[in-house]
């Protein structure tokens, strides 16, 4: 059974441009993460990424400061994904 769809980016997704490519700060596209708020610092850590018929649990986990609204901090980095990703 299929538990996620296709992940819908919008325009608050967090974007850095480098020379002429563009890279995505903050988590990536996931379900059933850990969300808490303390002190205006929202965290998100961990949830399951999907993969046609695999899952995979990832243990990173993010912040970001809900007054500013500008930059993810990595906290804790998610170890190498396996290759099937």
């Amino acid at each position: 059974m299929k538990l996620g769809g296709a992940p819908v980016h919008t325009e608050s997704d967090t974007v850095v441009t480098v020379g002429q490519r563009q890279e995505k700060n903050g988590p990536s596209a996931r379900m059933s993460a850990m969300l808490a708020v303390q002190r205006s610092v929202l965290y998100v850590y961990g949830g399951v990424l999907e993969k046609d018929e695999k899952q995979f649990y990832l243990g990173d986990m993010y912040s970001l400061d809900l007054h500013k609204l500008n930059e993810w901090k990595t906290l804790i980095e998610q170890q190498p994904l396996p290759d099937w990703l």
